[in-house]
């Protein structure tokens, strides 16, 4: 489950240790626009992957629980 927020924060960490700021994103490519949208596409790609596998958690958690006996 670490593995998503990895890419989130790889995503910030790559950008400040090339030189930008902190969120900029241009310096991943030569063509600013183009570190910008690679940036934020994979800053994204690990949000909804860790939202995804919560989602997925906590369906799992509900599914698995048992009946108790007063059910049908």
């Amino acid at each position: 489950m670490i593995e998503p927020i990895i890419l989130v924060v790889m995503g910030t960490i790559v950008g400040l240790l090339l030189g930008g700021n902190y969120l900029d994103y241009f310096v991943l490519h030569q063509d600013p626009v183009l570190g910008q949208h690679r940036g934020i596409f994979w800053v994204e790609v690990g949000v909804a992957t860790t939202v995804s596998g919560v989602m997925l958690k906590i369906f799992y958690m509900f599914a698995g629980r048992g009946r108790s006996a007063d059910e049908p």
